[in-house]
């Protein structure tokens, strides 16, 4: 799973590190998603994140209650506040403190004020982000709290649901979920920010995530058909999906257009942990494996990194506009992102991470 997880990431940072470079050619936006769609899907990458999310949370909720016969919502609390919180009340006091009046002083145009910095402290940050962005405004540094605030009020109310509902309740959460998700996309099919950034829209892609985990769990069957599955369909299965991918916003309506892509990441969330015939496993990518304990810590502060990077070249009075420096700026920002994580993680996560582990009932990856 840290393999796949990094996977989401760099999708990602490809986006906000280097589609202003794409810009830069100046072509149409309908002509570079499709030429250049590797460097437009952050949105899928936060998807991808989504899903993953889902699926493990809930793989290790039910694995809890069959062990238990009940999970421990406090435990479970604790755990997902030692992992997320720290890290991310950094990254917001840093944001609402420092960055505005820092990126003021250096000169980058778009100064920004917080609509509601409470919504940043309770988790609520995606719906002051959907204000910015409607108005035109935000920051990176802060904006990309969104998807953390979308998880966490996803954790707050599925633990809950799995401790009040009885078992047999279970397999009618998911598409009760999914079919509100849709409701929502669809009577706001013509909100972009809204299908962005709201959490009705995206909690189908945890919703998908968790089915999966369920079925895993449940239908022994299902892991069988991965497990024996010929290659040639699993091939056929990716072929499928990153077409799908990368011409989602072409071939579907905006409210369906996420929809296929999470399924998609769920099949490939079953396959590489299920099957025995995979054409690549990501697991056996040792080094790549290594780096999924940073990618929250790099989600977060890739921002940092690139205002770092753009701040530098200001004061060496180099201009930033061209391409080739903009795509140098990308690579430079990544290898500062991965030294704020790798800091990150070792000075400050792994702390709490360490404590994280006298709540568990289930080992945990994240």
């Amino acid at each position: 799973m840290d393999g796949l997880r990094f996977v989401a990431i760099a999708l990602v940072y490809l986006q906000h590190g280097f589609l202003g470079a794409i810009n830069t050619l100046g072509l149409s936006p309908e002509v570079r998603d499709v030429i250049f769609r590797p460097f437009t899907l952050g949105e899928t990458g936060v998807s991808f994140f989504f899903v993953l999310s889902g699926f493990l949370i809930t793989y290790l909720i039910l694995s809890e209650i069959k062990l238990n016969g009940n999970v421990d919502v406090f435990a479970f609390y604790i755990r997902r506040g030692l992992r997320i919180f720290p890290l991310y009340f950094v990254v917001v006091g840093w944001g609402i403190l420092f960055y505005p009046p820092l990126k003021e002083a250096f000169g980058f145009s778009g100064y920004v004020e917080f609509g509601n910095p409470w919504l940043y402290f309770t988790f609520l940050s995606n719906f002051d982000v959907i204000g910015l962005m409607q108005a035109g405004t935000g920051a990176m540094s802060t904006n990309i709290t969104w998807s953390v605030s979308v998880e966490e009020q996803f954790y707050l109310v599925w633990v809950v649901l799995f401790f009040y509902l009885r078992p047999n309740l279970y397999k009618y959460l998911f598409p009760c979920v999914i079919v509100i998700s849709a409701v929502f996309r669809i009577w706001n099919n013509d909100n972009e920010t809204v299908l962005y950034f709201h959490t009705l829209s995206v909690i189908s892609d945890m919703a998908i995530g968790g089915l999966c985990a369920f079925w895993a769990i449940e239908y022994e069957w299902l892991k069988n058909a991965f497990k024996n599955a010929n290659r040639s369909i699993i091939v056929l299965g990716y072929i499928t999906g990153l077409v799908v991918v990368w011409f989602e916003h072409q071939l579907f309506p905006n409210w369906f257009s996420r929809f296929l892509p999470t399924v998609f990441f769920a099949f490939v969330i079953l396959e590489q942990n299920y099957s025995s015939k995979s054409v690549f496993k990501m697991s056996n990518c040792k080094s790549l494996s290594s780096l999924g304990k940073y990618t929250y810590a790099l989600y977060l502060l890739h921002p940092v990194g690139l205002l770092f990077c753009e701040i530098v070249f200001r004061l060496m009075s180099i201009d930033i506009d061209g391409l080739g420096l903009k795509i140098l700026i990308g690579l430079l920002a990544f290898f500062v992102s991965m030294v704020l994580s790798y800091l990150s993680y070792h000075l400050l996560e792994k702390r709490f991470l360490i404590l994280k582990t006298r709540f568990a009932h289930i080992k945990s990856g994240g």
